[in-house]
């Protein structure tokens, strides 16, 4: 299970797309991304950089919240790094990144690396996804604990700049499968938004993917606990992005247990699936988006049919249900 972050929502914005040839599969989704994330780091307090922090063993605390200010990258030999480091909890949205500290002597242009359990599992890295050529790395923390943070220029460059970092709860109350909300036999009206959720769950592009493309998006579990000869229809729109769902019943393993999904259209148009489940069982409808870090508002509107089967529980909507 791979771990991005949606905290840095990135508008993406289709271009135009020629037509698919027949027998080349899905039609190509190209997409650019806008402006990099800005906060207002002035409301953060300020942490002046001390050395000696140039390992991880060494690494300062700068705590969630707060900006490595003054801090600067010197000429040295070996070349010089400067380490941070903070606590987080599991399923915190943890933004981490470079910025310029002023108009003049700056070091210009950085790359940065995340790490976990003393340094030894290294989690993301980045180089130029912030502003010009500054970094910055969002992910969901998969464990509670202390997390390091190494900071160096990309060549030779030295001078100042400013580094920041945040912690933020994920405010998706279903973002996981454990955390999943029932949807009850009967009619489906759904409305919400991934943007403040983790990408929890990813499909591989091509082949390999049900729905022929990566979810790399933000999104949000739903539970279903249907018998065989139980059906779902759902139309699912993501109002700016491009939508992604699909039905899995193994949420460690989205690849190999998913059973249906749909990425047929792009940004504001609508995915649909329509499926009748073989088996009796428990399944997991997950609400993504193709490209990382992307999700916002969207509704979704169908029917979960349920059969009558004996011992089993059905509400009067239920009920309505199979003799519609």
């Amino acid at each position: 299970m791979r771990k991005r972050s949606c905290a840095v929502v990135v508008l993406l914005v289709p271009l135009s797309i020629a037509p698919a040839r027949a027998g080349t599969g899905p039609e190509p989704k190209e997409e650019i991304r806008s402006p990099a994330f800005r906060q207002n780091w002035s409301i953060l307090s300020s942490v002046a950089e001390a050395e000696p922090n140039n390992t991880c063993s060494t690494a300062e605390f700068l705590g969630c919240g707060n900006t490595l200010q003054p801090a600067s990258i010197g000429a040295m030999t070996p070349r010089d790094t400067d380490w941070v480091a903070f606590d987080a909890n599991a399923g915190d949205i943890i933004t981490f990144g470079t910025e310029a500290d002023g108009t003049s002597g700056q070091v210009g242009d950085t790359r940065i690396d995340l790490f976990w359990s003393g340094c030894a599992t290294q989690l993301a890295s980045d180089d130029d996804s912030g502003a010009g050529l500054y970094s910055l790395i969002s992910i969901c923390a998969p464990f509670t604990g202390r997390y390091y943070g190494r900071i160096a220029a990309f060549g030779n460059e030295t001078g100042a700049y400013q580094a920041f970092v945040t912690c933020v709860p994920a405010s998706a109350p279903n973002d996981r499968c454990d955390v999943a909300r029932s949807i009850p036999c009967g009619s489906i009206n759904l409305t919400g938004s991934t943007a403040g959720a983790c990408d929890d769950y990813t499909l591989p592009t091509g082949p390999l993917s049900c729905t022929g493309f990566r979810a790399d998006g933000c999104d949000v579990a739903y539970l279903l606990d249907v018998a065989a000869g139980d059906s779902l229809w759902l139309d699912y729109t993501q109002t700016t992005t491009d939508g992604s769902l699909y039905v899995i019943t193994d949420c460690l393993d989205p690849q190999g247990t998913c059973r249906v999904g749909a990425d047929a259209t792009l940004a504001g148009e609508t995915e649909r699936i329509r499926y009748r489940f073989p088996a009796t069982g428990r399944y997991y409808l997950i609400l993504d988006s193709f490209a990382a870090g992307t999700g916002g508002p969207w509704a979704a509107t169908g029917e979960l049919t349920c059969r009558v089967v004996q011992g089993r529980g059905l509400t009067w909507g239920g009920v309505k249900t199979i003799y519609r």
